[in-house]
């Protein structure tokens, strides 16, 4: 093999890996990125609140997971339905009708737990994370 080959294929290796860190932070949610050293230093969180935020995400996530598996069976009425052979509409609407019950509390759940959050910070550092998720926004918004 060429020496500008395995050049070639060890710059494209770091390409690919490095890309996919910079994925993994534009993905992460707002709750998770109070968890970052640079929130901690921009909003000035105390270990304690950093501790609190933690364990609040921690409850959501256990109190999510009892609707994972209900979400993954609704999942494959849902594309039963689409793919038989005859439409059946009233099966559809019974189905959606039945899965608006579990969105209904996944909602308050995930509100809760932001609700919680939220409450952790004091008035300065809310008003500095709604910033922070403004420019946040904006910034994800012109990136399309």
């Amino acid at each position: 093999m060429k020496l500008s080959n395995v050049f070639l294929i060890a710059a494209l290796s770091i390409t690919s890996l490095s890309s996919y860190s910079v994925v993994a932070k534009l993905g992460m949610s707002s709750e998770h990125m109070l968890l970052s050293d640079r929130a901690k230093e921009h909003l000035s969180l105390t270990d304690a609140q950093q501790s609190q935020i933690k364990s609040f995400i921690e409850l959501k996530k256990s109190a999510l997971e009892q609707y994972k598996e209900a979400g993954k069976e609704t999942r494959q009425q849902r594309k039963a339905l689409i793919q038989s052979e005859t439409f059946d509409e009233h099966a559809f609407r019974e189905l959606l009708i039945s899965n608006q019950d579990r969105k209904i509390k996944i909602s308050i759940i995930k509100a809760r737990g932001k609700n919680q959050i939220w409450n952790t910070l004091d008035k300065v550092q809310q008003e500095k994370l709604d910033k922070m998720m403004k420019h946040r926004k904006n910034k994800m918004r012109n990136k399309d």
